[in-house]
């Protein structure tokens, strides 16, 4: 769709976290009219340590070429596995797929706040937070979304980015398939280990309950709790 005709959408974006952020930022910068909503009252960089495939780097470059800079991320060349008697199981290498990409592991806060500065700068998105949208209704005349004082608002498409446990996807007649993550996570910061690797992730398993991991920085556990140890400053 041309950006001529993308000026006459008005779209909805439910849910304010990377991918609602995302999504208003390329409509938007298409010429969409894009209003974001966040039932966060304060949206705020939370989180702990994500590893960014080559394919989101360049969803990331395709919106802002000098994004990657500013999330002072850790380039991983190399994802390598063992278990704990040190026989390999994992030895993935981005070289392989094409020479010089990488992966880049950031903090997941920095990337919400560079993508939110990004969004503060576009005068056809508008961003409401402290609303939760509770209902969706489609008809030939578009879609309205009702928030729980029964306000409502109209628009031509809705792009549901409010996460795995969204309780909007299941009123659109729309197939799905949505298994939620059981585990949480705790992090903290630890200083980095200067002997080992800075561009490899180092992984230790025990079967699929258990493992450990370390890149630059950022360290993690995970067993019958999950445990995130991440990147120190």
């Amino acid at each position: 769709m041309s950006q001529s005709k993308l000026s006459d959408l008005s779209v909805a974006v439910v849910g304010g976290g990377i991918a609602g952020a995302v999504a208003a930022l390329m409509l938007g910068r298409l010429g969409a009219r894009v209003t974001l909503f966040e039932q966060v009252p304060e949206p705020r960089a939370v989180g702990a340590g994500i590893l960014l495939q080559p394919t989101g780097l360049a969803v990331l470059r395709a919106i802002d070429e000098g994004i990657e800079a500013e999330l002072e991320g850790a380039r991983i060349v190399q994802l390598l596995g063992h278990t704990p008697s040190g026989r390999v199981v994992l030895d993935s290498q981005y070289r392989f797929w094409r020479e010089g990409s990488y992966g880049l592991g950031i903090h997941r806060g920095a990337l919400f706040d560079a993508l939110r500065r990004r969004l503060r700068g576009l005068p056809n998105v508008t961003v409401r937070t402290g609303v939760t949208v509770v209902r969706v209704e489609q008809s030939e005349l578009g879609t309205v979304l009702f928030d729980g004082e029964d306000n409502f608002s109209k628009c031509d498409v809705v792009v549901l980015a409010e996460g795995v446990n969204s309780k909007l996807r299941g009123q659109l007649n729309i197939p799905y398939s949505a298994k939620p993550y059981p585990w949480g996570a705790f992090y903290a910061i630890l200083p980095s280990v200067a002997s080992l690797p800075q561009d490899v992730l180092l992984q230790r398993y025990e079967a699929a309950r258990k493992m450990t991991g370390f890149a630059d920085g950022f360290i993690w556990w995970a067993g019958d709790e999950q445990f995130v140890l991440e990147r120190a400053s």
